[in-house]
C-alpha cells in the first residue's frame, strides 16, 4: 500500500532537450544529403519531406514558446518523423539509432517519482530502483528538499515538485522515522 508519493524536480530537461535538437539537425542534414545523392526518385521524394517536416517542427519548437512548455512536443515530434522517413527510405541502420534517441529522449522526460510503501521506497528511474527500509540511515523531506541517505554513504536529494500544501512534511518525516525505527528493530 502506497503511503506517500513525491515528484522530484527534473533539472536536467534543458540538456535533453539540447540534445534532441542536436539530433534532429542532424537527421533533417542526413535525409537531405540522402536526397542529393539517392538514386530513386522515391527515396529523393521521401528524404526532402522527412527532412523539410523536421526543420519545420523545429522551427515550431523555437518560435512558438507556448508549445514550448508542452512537454518537448514538436522534438518528439520530430525525432519520431525522422524515425518514419529512415523507415520509408528503407534505411533501418538510421531507423535503429533513431529509434535508441526518440526511447532515451521519452524515457528522459518522465517524471521522477518516488513512492514511499511500508515495505520499500522505490524511484521510477530507468532502471526502477527499489530501496528497502533497511538499507537507510535516514529519509527526511525539509523546506520542499527530499534527502534520501543510505547506508552505503549514497544520498539521493531532490527538490520536488508537488507544492508545499500538497504534502504534510511533519506527517511524511513521522512516517520515514517509524519505517526506519521498525527495519532497525527488525534488523537486531
Amino acid at each position: 500500500m502506497e503511503r506517500f508519493s513525491l515528484v522530484l524536480k527534473n533539472d536536467k530537461i534543458r540538456q535533453y532537450d539540447l540534445l534532441a535538437i542536436l539530433i534532429a539537425i542532424i537527421n533533417s542534414a542526413l535525409l537531405l544529403y540522402t536526397a542529393y545523392y539517392a538514386s530513386s526518385q522515391q527515396t529523393r521524394i521521401i528524404s526532402v519531406v522527412g527532412g523539410a517536416l523536421v526543420i519545420s517542427f523545429l522551427a515550431f519548437h523555437f518560435f512558438k514558446p507556448e508549445y514550448k512548455q508542452k512537454k518537448g512536443y514538436f522534438l518528439q515530434l520530430a525525432l519520431f518523423i525522422c524515425l518514419l522517413t529512415w523507415v520509408a527510405t528503407v534505411n533501418f541502420a538510421g531507423f535503429l539509432v533513431n529509434l535508441s534517441f526518440f526511447s532515451l529522449y521519452n524515457i528522459s522526460r518522465k517524471p521522477l517519482i518516488v513512492n514511499f510503501y511500508i515495505e520499500q521506497i522505490t524511484i521510477s528511474s530507468f532502471p526502477k530502483k527499489n530501496i528497502r527500509w533497511e538499507e537507510l540511515n535516514n529519509v527526511i523531506l525539509k523546506d520542499g528538499l527530499l534527502t534520501i541517505d543510505l547506508k552505503t554513504n549514497k544520498i539521493i536529494q531532490g527538490e520536488i515538485v508537488n507544492s508545499s500544501y500538497d504534502i504534510n512534511e511533519a506527517d511524511f518525516n513521522d512516517f520515514c522515522k517509524t519505517q526506519l525505527k521498525a527495519s532497525a528493530t527488525l534488523t537486531q
